[in-house]
């Protein structure tokens, strides 16, 4: 039951138009690389490296270490992602946004794709945040 609330609080948050971005956790985060060999996985499933133009609109943090390991991983694995501008309009590609966030004692991962969201739920497993249930998708109509 935890779980559906959960995945409903997700695509709840996933529709806001005044969302914050980024990684919300903080400087007192889990070990969250398991996290981006996951998001990467899913993403290879919906989009293509080396196909897929990336336009980052969002700004990433100087303190938001997911953020940064998660740009590096999708550069590694053959995306072009274009760095965020405050225009990104006069950009072409796929706008690519993310939230890493915390709802009680789970930590949600949710990857923006234009008007597609797909979340995830994670639980801290000794310090290292694992997969608590399966991914959702939630497509926004334009």
């Amino acid at each position: 039951m935890r779980i559906i609330l959960t995945i409903a609080l997700l695509l709840m948050t996933s529709a806001c138009t005044t969302m914050k971005y980024g990684s919300l956790l903080g400087i007192e985060s889990p070990d969250h690389s398991m996290v981006v060999v996951d998001a990467m996985q899913k993403m290879t499933e919906y989009y293509l490296p080396a196909k897929s133009s990336l336009v980052l609109g969002q700004e990433v943090k100087k303190k938001d270490v997911f953020g940064h390991d998660l740009l590096s991983a999708i550069r590694k694995n053959g995306y072009s992602i274009q760095e965020y501008m405050i225009d990104s309009e006069q950009q072409s590609g796929i706008e690519f946004k993310y939230r890493l966030d915390k709802v009680e004692d789970l930590v949600y991962l949710t990857l923006h794709f234009d008007d597609t969201a797909l979340s995830r739920a994670y639980g801290n497993v000794d310090g290292k945040l694992m997969p608590n249930g399966s991914w959702s998708r939630m497509e926004h109509e334009q």
